[in-house]
């Protein structure tokens, strides 16, 4: 427990790094609490452009949590917001685990071996779905690898 809350903290501190042109004043909210991480994630701001992507770990062992920060700006209220991933071409989704003005935080558990591809965000706001795709980020990694651990597939010996 106190790994994931150093690690959230990492990313959470990076991700508001990185939005320190924003005037401060922006990143006021009623519902934040006083570290500002927001408590209340079913209803959030999504972007019309997603500004940056993080990826924690370019490469990780299999059974790892792999966390994703996603930067937006000029924010439209949705709900239901969810990352898009696949592998192999098979789509899979993640909820958002903790959101702040200006980045979404995803955690990614139970990812077996391949690589996966981070393809956008689907949402709903006013009844209506919607996907933002993460194409407009040129050069940003929107990939990410997962392998076995060592020692974790048992070899028979003859």
């Amino acid at each position: 427990m106190g790994t994931v809350f150093r690690k959230f903290t990492a990313i959470a501190l990076a991700a508001l790094l990185c939005l320190s042109f924003v005037p401060l004043s922006a990143f006021a909210t009623e519902q934040a609490d006083s570290s500002g991480v927001s408590e209340d994630v079913s209803s959030i701001d999504v972007p019309s452009v997603a500004t940056y992507l993080y990826i924690e770990s370019p490469e990780l062992v299999s059974g790892s949590v792999q966390n994703i920060v996603v930067g937006v700006s000029d924010g439209i209220a949705a709900e239901d917001v969810e990352l898009v991933y696949s592998r192999d071409g098979v789509s899979s989704t993640a909820p958002v685990a903790a959101s702040t003005d200006g980045a979404l935080l995803f955690a990614l558990e139970g990812l077996t071996a391949g690589t996966y591809a981070l393809e956008g965000l689907s949402y709903s706001s006013d009844g209506i779905e919607d996907f933002e795709s993460f194409e407009s980020l040129e050069g940003a990694a929107c990939s990410f690898s997962v392998r076995e651990a060592e020692g974790s597939s048992v070899q028979e010996q003859g």
